[in-house]
């Protein structure tokens, strides 16, 4: 049978072919390309600093691509906490490399990922192109779901300007203080949950909005007819209106901001003891140009 897929591991590198991208509930062979790619990670020594880059490579092939899910949260963030203790970036590129030759495999329609644990998290791929928002200073009790994180940027900053933008590719570039870190910080899993929020907070809302408003409500985040409010508002639509929160499950609600157009990312851990809540982050949406 032809290879499906293929592992490669240097001294503070891992690269990984494969014929069809990592879901997050793998089977068969993919099950098995996952575990060897866990393995390979676990290899790595983290350099001082505690740095990662991670890229995702393939074709632009008009598919959604969560590139943050490909490479983190489908891969299993413990795996990946002893890299990205204090950085870690991640992109999405339209090219790769050639896979080894030993591999065996067809170097056309590919899947690639690449890990590299440095002393900088610098991106490669992608550069700012300009500010599309940003914000500062924001308090935060949990980092743990994206409503919270939605709330707080909408309570404690101002709304960009121009309001309402085109779709367009972005980066996310964040910056999260952990007042009690004592308590041990997975970066890495903090990540999903925290750019679902920073990005959802910069759309408006489309659709049905009281059942989802009373769950959010019910949930802590708001005031009801604050949180309908909030979610309609215009102004805070940089990156467009979209249906952006929808009812999930018996009582709970799924966010579903446009993070297939975030490009890349770079997020910074800064442990800093301190009084008040545990979280304060600030962070900035930037347009792109390729490099």
């Amino acid at each position: 049978m032809e290879p499906t897929y293929a592992v490669r591991t240097s001294d503070d590198t891992v690269e990984a072919w494969s014929t069809a991208r990592l879901p997050f509930e793998p089977k068969g062979t993919l099950l098995q390309f996952r575990d060897e790619l866990r393995t390979a990670l676990g290899s790595l020594t983290p350099c001082p600093g505690a740095c990662m880059r991670a890229t995702y490579g393939a074709a632009d092939d008009g598919q959604f691509v969560d590139t943050e899910n490909v490479l983190l949260y489908n891969v299993g963030t413990s795996h990946l906490r002893h890299l990205a203790a204090r950085a870690t970036t991640f992109e999405r590129a339209f090219t790769y490399p050639t896979p080894p030759g030993e591999s065996g495999m067809r170097p056309d329609r590919l899947h690639y990922v690449r890990y590299v644990a440095g002393p900088t998290a610098d991106l490669t791929h992608w550069a700012s192109a300009g500010r599309i928002a940003a914000f500062e200073d924001v308090d935060v009790s949990s980092l743990a779901k994206p409503g919270p994180i939605w709330a707080a940027i909408r309570t404690q900053s101002a709304p960009p300007s121009p309001g309402v933008g085109a779709r367009q590719r972005f980066l996310v570039r964040l910056r999260i203080r952990d007042r009690r870190p004592a308590h041990g910080t997975n970066l890495a899993g903090l990540i999903k949950p925290v750019l679902d929020g920073v990005i959802s907070a910069f759309h408006s809302h489309v659709g049905e909005a009281d059942h989802v408003s009373r769950r959010l409500a019910e949930a802590g985040v708001g005031e009801y007819t604050a949180v309908r409010r909030a979610l309609r508002d215009s102004s805070w639509g940089a990156l467009g209106p979209r249906p952006l929160v929808r009812p999930f499950g018996a009582r709970g609600v799924q966010w579903n901001p446009a993070d297939d157009y975030c490009v890349a990312a770079s997020v910074e851990l800064d442990p800093a003891p301190a009084a008040g809540l545990r979280w304060q982050f600030s962070g900035e949406l930037l347009r792109v140009r390729p490099r």
